[in-house]
């Protein structure tokens, strides 16, 4: 597709089409040409995937078709196999190859949760949380393995969603939301989701963990795609204690894709022992100029979130850049001779965590918790499909149920 008249002759190359890779892709079309990779059809509004595989209206509401996001550039549908340094150039498994003059590695990484929708297709995501929603619906005891955020957000969903089965959390740290570091939740805060959990009927066991049932072991093999168990089945945690349930949902682990460095000549030893690709303090690819990371896939020693990741433009309130916007930046500054930018990282943002329960949940940072509806009331779906220029009807509120009194 042609530049327009205000846009560069540089070609900017952006692998990864989540929500990192395109708002990088939005506010780039008019200082270059952009061209926006993803195998993907659609991209995933994370946070709405806890509630995906508890209602079906919230999962179309959960993809953006990638089509129209980079109205002024290009989308490539494919997989970016390898990077090619010498004649900068992205090659796809196609054997197609994208020249580029910038490019930015936003490959994100895979939460290990049934929230994760699988495949690239939209009938394939939506296959694969309609297959978990089944489960969710027909089980009266559930077991979820880990409690952050992933662990809390989806116990909240189930109790409202389906209120006749019994939910227990069980998470190794003495405490819920123990390991979003280098970020600490305020105790405060954690006694707060911890009683709105347990207000819906959510058990909670901390300081254990599962290591098997009748038949062994649990693996991520034995948890398949969709990191979950069905059947009856008595479990053993580490303490010796048993519970019983008939499904699990595993929601501990996170693994960074940065497999696109890993696999390229000439960038050996950019991704570090976790699958990090190892950036500078300008977010470039480290020993690279024209090359940057941005988002989950990257080393920044930071939680991870989608508002620290993406353009903050317009959330001035915020009181920091995100990394998209540093990436623009810093890319512009090079084309023009200027002094780089440095990120600065979420440490000094304003508003740091947002965590829904249910129909309730804690925001840390400047708001007040009552702001949590401008998250759980729809799980960011409306203004993230308007962000990237794309219209939906408002899906339904999350049902309401009687509290117990704790």
């Amino acid at each position: 597709m042609a530049c327009t008249a205000k846009q560069h002759d540089e070609k900017l190359v952006i692998i990864g089409a989540g929500p990192t890779g395109a708002s990088l892709a939005k506010i780039s079309q008019k200082l270059f040409n952009v061209t926006l990779i993803d195998p993907r059809e659609a991209m995933v509004i994370k946070p709405a995937g806890v509630r995906a595989v508890c209602s079906e209206e919230y999962m179309q509401a959960s993809l953006v078709p990638l089509e129209n996001i980079c109205p002024k550039g290009k989308f490539i549908r494919g997989e970016a196999k390898s990077i090619d340094t010498a004649t900068n150039s992205v090659l796809l498994a196609d054997g197609q190859k994208v020249p580029f003059d910038y490019l930015a590695v936003a490959t994100g990484g895979i939460s290990m949760s049934p929230c994760e929708a699988s495949g690239s297709s939209i009938s394939d995501m939506i296959h694969s949380w309609t297959d978990t929603m089944n489960k969710i619906k027909a089980c009266k005891e559930c077991v979820i393995v880990g409690g952050g955020p992933v662990g809390v957000e989806l116990a909240g969903e189930i109790a409202h969603w389906q209120q006749s089965a019994k939910v227990t959390i069980v998470h190794s740290g003495e405490h819920l939301c123990n390991n979003s570091t280098p970020l600490t939740l305020p105790m405060k805060k954690i006694e707060k989701i911890t009683k709105q959990l347990k207000e819906r009927g959510v058990d909670i066991l901390t300081g254990d963990r599962v290591e098997g049932d009748e038949e062994g072991p649990i693996t991520m093999e034995r948890l398949g795609t969709h990191k979950n168990l069905t059947g009856q089945r008595t479990l053993t945690l580490k303490s010796g204690k048993k519970i019983s349930c008939d499904l699990l949902l595993w929601c501990t682990g996170f693994k960074p894709n940065g497999d696109v460095v890993a696999s390229s000549l000439g960038m050996e030893g950019k991704v570090d022992e976790k699958g990090q690709v190892k950036v500078n303090k300008y977010l470039q690819v480290e020993g690279m100029t024209n090359v940057f990371s941005l988002g989950d896939c990257n080393n920044v020693p930071e939680t991870k979130m989608m508002m620290t990741s993406m353009s903050n433009k317009g959330a001035e309130f915020l009181k920091t850049k995100g990394q998209a916007d540093i990436v623009l930046a810093n890319m512009d500054a090079l084309r023009r001779g200027k002094p780089l930018t440095e990120y600065i990282g979420n440490k000094h943002m304003s508003l740091k965590m947002m965590l829904q329960v249910g129909d309730t949940g804690i925001v840390w940072g400047l708001l007040p918790d009552a702001a949590i509806g401008a998250k759980g009331g729809d799980c960011m779906t409306v203004a993230l499909h308007g962000e990237f220029g794309s219209k939906i009807k408002k899906p339904p509120t999350i049902p309401k149920r009687t509290l117990i009194k704790v």
